[in-house]
């Protein structure tokens, strides 16, 4: 079981941080959270991606964040 209220606690994190535009989520399930503007680390072709988290069954209980997703045009400059 996903401990919600610690799910809450980052979303609204991440909506001081980042912007309440810019995180959205599944506010029913908390299956997965999605951030519009996630800053890249410098030495890549870009300086900011969409990036996915699905969140497993176990998040906030020991289970971590695995699954995610950016978009492929994502390559490193050297």
């Amino acid at each position: 079981m996903k401990d919600i209220s610690t799910l809450r606690r980052e979303i609204i994190y991440l909506e001081q941080k980042d912007g309440k535009e810019n995180i959205h989520w599944d506010s029913r399930r908390f299956e997965w959270l999605a951030i519009l503007n996630y800053l890249l680390p410098p030495r890549l072709n870009r300086r900011q991606t969409r990036i996915i988290l699905l969140l497993p069954e176990g998040y906030g209980n020991g289970m971590v964040k695995r699954t995610w997703y950016v978009l492929k045009q994502i390559f490193a400059r050297w």
